[in-house]
Protein backbone atom coordinates (compact mmCIF):
# COMPACT_ATOMS: atom_id res chain seq x y z
CA UNK A 1 0.00 0.00 0.00
CA UNK A 2 1.73 3.37 -1.32
CA UNK A 3 0.10 6.55 0.82
CA UNK A 4 1.38 10.02 0.78
CA UNK A 5 2.70 10.57 4.03
CA UNK A 6 4.06 14.66 3.84
CA UNK A 7 3.23 17.29 0.85
CA UNK A 8 0.38 17.91 -1.55
CA UNK A 9 -1.67 14.46 -2.40
CA UNK A 10 -2.32 16.15 -5.64
CA UNK A 11 1.05 17.03 -7.03
CA UNK A 12 1.30 20.64 -6.32
CA UNK A 13 4.13 22.03 -5.71
CA UNK A 14 5.31 25.17 -3.17
CA UNK A 15 7.44 25.24 -0.12
CA UNK A 16 4.65 26.15 2.14
CA UNK A 17 5.67 24.73 6.14
CA UNK A 18 2.60 23.49 8.59
CA UNK A 19 1.01 20.02 9.24
CA UNK A 20 2.85 17.87 7.04
CA UNK A 21 -0.84 17.36 5.71
CA UNK A 22 -0.65 21.15 4.01
CA UNK A 23 3.09 21.43 4.20
CA UNK A 24 4.12 21.37 0.01
CA UNK A 25 7.55 20.37 -1.42
CA UNK A 26 8.98 21.06 -4.81
CA UNK A 27 11.27 17.98 -6.13
CA UNK A 28 12.69 16.06 -2.91
CA UNK A 29 15.39 14.26 -3.04
CA UNK A 30 17.15 13.71 -0.20
CA UNK A 31 16.18 12.18 3.01
CA UNK A 32 17.87 11.88 6.77
CA UNK A 33 16.39 10.34 9.80
CA UNK A 34 18.02 12.51 13.13
CA UNK A 35 19.96 11.13 15.71
CA UNK A 36 16.62 10.76 17.74
CA UNK A 37 15.67 8.41 15.15
CA UNK A 38 12.00 10.29 15.09
CA UNK A 39 13.16 13.46 12.78
CA UNK A 40 13.18 13.67 9.38
CA UNK A 41 15.71 15.89 7.27
CA UNK A 42 14.06 16.66 3.48
CA UNK A 43 16.41 17.84 0.66
CA UNK A 44 13.66 19.52 -0.53
CA UNK A 45 15.53 20.16 -4.34
CA UNK A 46 13.77 22.95 -6.57
CA UNK A 47 13.26 24.85 -3.80
CA UNK A 48 16.64 25.10 -2.36
CA UNK A 49 15.93 24.29 0.64
CA UNK A 50 16.68 21.80 4.04
CA UNK A 51 13.40 21.06 5.48
CA UNK A 52 12.36 19.24 8.64
CA UNK A 53 9.19 17.38 9.79
CA UNK A 54 9.22 16.69 13.28
CA UNK A 55 8.07 14.18 15.36
CA UNK A 56 4.36 15.63 15.98
CA UNK A 57 4.47 16.10 11.76
CA UNK A 58 5.11 19.80 11.52
CA UNK A 59 7.02 21.06 8.67
CA UNK A 60 9.52 23.67 8.76
CA UNK A 61 12.59 25.20 6.99
CA UNK A 62 15.97 24.56 8.51
CA UNK A 63 18.28 26.22 6.21
CA UNK A 64 18.41 27.60 2.65
CA UNK A 65 15.90 29.96 0.18
CA UNK A 66 16.23 30.99 -3.24
CA UNK A 67 16.62 35.06 -1.52
CA UNK A 68 19.70 34.06 0.40
CA UNK A 69 21.02 33.06 -3.47
CA UNK A 70 22.74 30.21 -4.72
CA UNK A 71 25.95 29.65 -2.04
CA UNK A 72 26.16 31.59 1.21
CA UNK A 73 27.56 30.22 4.10
CA UNK A 74 26.55 31.39 7.60
CA UNK A 75 23.66 30.77 10.11
CA UNK A 76 21.31 28.58 8.89
CA UNK A 77 18.29 30.76 7.78
CA UNK A 78 20.83 33.24 5.53
CA UNK A 79 22.61 30.06 3.95
CA UNK A 80 21.85 29.70 0.62
CA UNK A 81 21.92 26.00 -1.58
CA UNK A 82 21.80 25.14 -4.78
CA UNK A 83 19.69 22.27 -5.60
CA UNK A 84 20.44 20.25 -2.54
CA UNK A 85 20.04 16.72 -3.03
CA UNK A 86 21.75 14.37 -0.72
CA UNK A 87 21.57 14.21 3.30
CA UNK A 88 23.08 12.51 6.25
CA UNK A 89 22.86 13.23 9.79
CA UNK A 90 25.78 11.87 12.54
CA UNK A 91 24.95 10.30 16.00
CA UNK A 92 25.73 14.41 17.62
CA UNK A 93 23.14 15.58 15.13
CA UNK A 94 25.76 17.55 12.77
CA UNK A 95 23.62 17.40 9.20
CA UNK A 96 25.68 17.49 5.83
CA UNK A 97 24.35 18.77 2.70
CA UNK A 98 25.35 18.15 -0.79
CA UNK A 99 24.25 20.01 -3.52
CA UNK A 100 25.08 21.39 -7.15
CA UNK A 101 27.86 23.98 -6.03
CA UNK A 102 29.90 20.93 -6.20
CA UNK A 103 30.67 21.14 -2.04
CA UNK A 104 29.40 19.05 1.02
CA UNK A 105 28.37 21.35 3.50
CA UNK A 106 27.44 20.98 7.01
CA UNK A 107 24.70 22.58 9.45
CA UNK A 108 25.24 22.31 13.21
CA UNK A 109 22.85 21.02 15.22
CA UNK A 110 20.74 23.02 16.98
CA UNK A 111 21.61 23.21 21.18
Amino acid sequence: MVTTWAGSAMGASGSANGPIASATFNQPHGLAIGADGATLYVADTSNDLVRVIAPNGLVTTLAGGSNNGPFRDGPADQAGFWEPAGLAVDAGGVIYVTDDNDTVRKIAPVR
